[in-house]
């Protein structure tokens, strides 16, 4: 991240980071549940390992997509809703 740019003096400090953590927790405490209420008692365990092992790579590049779509889609905004006109506000959801 250093290299691409994202350097302390622009205030691209570690501790930025930390918004991560409670959303990170809340998806994996989640997927851990639906993986074990679909599976436990029904599969063996090697099966199961081999599935999370595929499974966990591929919905870390859904969510990577997802975020990436949303992070597109906040960082195109020509201002903040609350700064915007109602005509900018009409045009922009027209839009979609």
């Amino acid at each position: 991240m250093r290299q691409g740019g994202f350097t302390e003096d622009l205030g691209f400090t570690p501790e930025i980071l930390t918004f991560y953590l409670q959303p990170a927790e809340t998806i994996a405490e989640r997927e851990a549940a639906l993986f074990l209420e679909r599976t436990e008692g029904r599969i063996d365990d090697e099966t199961a390992a081999v599935m999370l092992q595929l499974g966990l790579r591929l919905m870390l590049d859904f969510f990577g997509l997802l975020r990436m779509k949303r992070f597109l889609r906040n960082i195109h905004r020509e201002a903040p809703v609350e700064a915007r006109t109602p005509t900018t506000r009409r045009t922009r959801e027209a839009r979609g």
